[in-house]
């Protein structure tokens, strides 16, 4: 069956306005407790809930643990779970000076071994 461009495009316009609702809702609700919101589900009917309180839950854990994450526009965080088990941007760039520590360390001693061989 086919079907018009026009009616696709009007289809995708229709999306994405939808999109960017709920993206504005989640703006203005991030700092909200998600429970009290989701109990007013109600009065949000054009909005995805489920989707924009596990976006919100997502930033505000973001606001501690990944402060980049939560500073950048547009990121669709996973679920909280995910978010809980994740490391925190700190413990990442502590893991990664620490790796890059070993690395020196790993080329220095095998220097070493090649010198003295």
């Amino acid at each position: 069956m086919f079907i018009g461009i026009n009616y696709q495009l009007s289809i995708i316009n229709y999306q994405l306005k939808k999109l960017m609702e709920v993206g504005e809702f989640i703006k203005e609700h991030r700092d909200l407790d998600v429970r009290n919101l989701a109990l007013q589900a109600d009065k949000f009917p054009d909005i995805d809930m489920k989707y924009a309180l596990m976006q919100i839950e997502g930033w505000q854990t973001a606001r501690n643990k990944l402060p980049l994450y939560a500073d950048t526009d547009g990121i669709i965080f996973p679920p909280s779970i995910s978010m809980q088990q994740c490391s925190s941007q700190f413990t990442a760039e502590s893991k990664k000076s620490l790796q890059t520590g070993y690395a020196v360390i790993k080329y220095r001693l095998s220097t070493l071994q090649a010198v003295s061989a």
